[in-house]
């Protein structure tokens, strides 16, 4: 029950109180473990010319976010890493940046900018509007769209069926000529006597779109699965086996997720091919995971452990940590995560793959309730990081209870105004605050 509520707890922190983040004494082991590996098959490589890969909102040059305006709307934003300035993705002289004759303008049926998600590759913007799909509502359905990287040429790629809804807390994928993404959809009943219609089966559905000809269709219904990463020319799921409707008691539960395995496959559309690569032990952690060449990194315990999918061999790459972990990113060879303490402070890592050496990253945006400042893109030499906010507390405190059912209030802080910064990489490697901040305008 304590891994069930820390888990839980380290999940609400991540996504509520992120701090500044915009979508962590040397500790080392060499620890193997494949005591519970099951290996049935190994990963073969395909003839299919499309590599996947997790959209991001960066590229070479740039990097591209949704700001709220504060009047209703959104605005697409651009961040050049050359002139190091965030300016509105417009190029119209004197543009109020406020319409829709604006290339940045983003109606909001939601009222909240986190209803859009912007992505990019070297050629093209989409544009993921999550929107509220309902059988009962005019507003604007959930919809992709796809821009040039200016932001004009907005088209519409993709729009939901009625009913159906795009998650928007999970990033899309794409082999070049598709994207995956999931979806959420409900379907309606037919009329009764009364003219009363009901909501019916609720799925959650992975989701292919052909680029070229704007059809898509439901790979799989996902129910006990999740995406976990991108590899090679297809997709690494987790699947765990949910509670048997015959166990209803509480403590019986809890017996039985703490012994719960999961399995890891590895699916490729073009074929519909499935292979199982590992089962893991109970208590693995696989919701903030982090694939980086051949190898998946996830929590179990108090480790971090990392799966060879070449050969389906794990190996303990840290241990002797916290049971309050969350996984962040990997970037040249270190894998970034944070630890917190029974006050929630967040403390952040590195672990360098090459040594197994892990030590404290020092940078915290130094607001109240600054948390550690992870990278949010590469730059070339440098990181994108976002390392100070304007930020009010909010009157209402964050409250945890524990695994004893006691209560923990925390401060809770709503971010009204991020900042942008360059950092070179060995600077932030090495906890150097050498920021040079991107001005707007």
């Amino acid at each position: 029950m304590k891994k069930i509520v820390s888990i839980l707890i380290v999940f609400i922190l991540v996504i509520c109180t992120a701090g500044c983040q915009n979508n962590p004494s040397s500790v080392t082991s060499d620890t193997p473990n494949n005591s519970e590996s099951s290996k049935p098959n190994s990963v073969e490589q395909s003839n299919h010319p499309g590599t996947m890969r997790s959209l991001s909102s960066g590229n070479k040059q740039g990097y591209y976010l949704v700001e709220s305006s504060g009047n209703g709307y959104s605005n697409l934003m651009y961040i050049d890493y050359k002139i190091r300035r965030k300016i509105y993705l417009c190029s119209r002289p004197n543009c109020g940046h406020n319409d829709r004759s604006c290339t940045s303008y983003l109606e909001n049926d939601t009222g909240t900018p986190s209803s859009y998600s912007v992505y990019c590759t070297d050629t093209d913007l989409y544009l993921f509007y999550t929107g509220v799909s309902s059988f009962f509502t005019d507003a604007a359905p959930p919809a992709i769209y796809r821009l040039d990287l200016n932001g004009e040429n907005r088209k519409t790629v993709y729009t939901a069926e009625s009913g159906a809804q795009i998650d928007g807390y999970v990033a899309p994928y794409t082999d070049g000529a598709c994207l995956y993404f999931q979806t959420k959809k409900t379907t309606l009943s037919s009329p009764n006597e009364n003219g009363v219609m009901e909501m019916g089966k609720t799925a959650n559905c992975f989701t292919r779109l052909y680029l070229d000809s704007g059809q898509a269709d439901d790979l799989m219904e996902l129910q006990n699965r999740s995406v976990v990463a991108a590899y090679q020319d297809g997709f690494l799921f987790s699947e765990t086996d949910g509670v048997p409707e015959n166990i209803t008691d509480a403590e019986k539960i809890d017996e039985y997720l703490r012994n719960q395995k999961t399995r890891i496959y590895f699916y490729q559309p073009a074929s519909q091919k499935e292979t199982l690569l590992y089962t893991t032990k109970p208590g693995v952690d696989l919701w903030n995971s982090v694939q980086h060449d051949d190898r998946l990194f996830f929590i179990h315990g108090d480790t971090i452990q990392s799966l060879n999918l070449k050969n389906q061999t794990v190996e303990t790459v840290a241990g002797g940590l916290s049971d309050s972990l969350a996984i962040k990113n990997c970037y040249d060879g270190k894998l970034y995560f944070e630890q917190r303490d029974e006050e929630s402070r967040a403390t952040a890592y590195q672990l360098d793959l090459e040594s197994k050496k892990v030590t404290p990253v020092g940078l915290r945006s130094n607001e109240p309730g600054g948390e550690p400042i992870f990278i949010l893109a590469e730059a070339g030499d440098d990181y994108l990081v976002n390392h100070r906010c304007d930020r009010t507390r909010n009157p209402k405190d964050s409250i945890m209870i524990d695994e004893n059912g006691v209560e923990h209030s925390y401060p809770d802080y709503i971010v009204n105004k991020r900042y942008y910064a360059l950092v070179p990489k060995s600077d932030y490697q090495n906890s150097k605050a050498e920021y040079r901040e991107i001005t707007e305008g």
